[in-house]
């Protein structure tokens, strides 16, 4: 199998991921076992990139200012989109998802919305992103609250 890591998507993608991958590219039988994967460097490394992420707090909002009708047709574009062109909001949100479990809880969105200090606000913000009213925020949810207007008009 022949692929290649000279393209921008993989410029900031660590060697030890890039290695992992390499060994999980090849026939079934040369292919690291599970426990193997586990120990692997850049599975046990706490190492995060967050160089290009950042939480937009106007963006949020924005969102939570909108009709209930534009938040759904909202989530319908965003559960449509292109992974490429959501991949950054993609990283963003599994850095915010401190537990690695899927969803947003309140505490981690506190934990990274740096210019508001008021619990209150952060609440409102929280549970207007929150459309299915589970106390946390899915994925979908979060990229439908955070992707900005260019990309869901494109």
């Amino acid at each position: 199998m022949q692929y290649s890591f000279n393209f921008p998507e993989w410029a900031k993608v660590s060697d030890q991921a890039k290695d992992l991958i390499k060994k999980l590219l090849v026939p079934a039988n040369e292919r690291l076992t599970a426990q193997q994967i586990l120990e692997h460097p850049w599975m046990i490394s706490n190492e995060v990139n967050t160089s290009s992420l950042g939480l937009n707090v106007s963006t949020l909002k924005t969102f939570s200012n909108n009709e209930r009708f534009k938040k759904v047709a909202l989530m319908c574009i965003a559960s449509q989109c292109n992974e490429k062109d959501i991949l950054e909001l993609g990283k963003l949100f599994n850095t915010l998802d401190k537990n690695g479990d899927g969803i947003l809880s309140i505490d981690e969105i506190k934990l990274n919305i740096k210019g508001l200090k008021n619990a209150s606000e952060i609440e409102k913000i929280f549970n207007t992103i929150d459309t299915d009213g589970s106390g946390t925020v899915n994925y979908t949810e979060f990229i439908t609250a955070v992707m900005d207007e260019n990309l869901y008009l494109k």
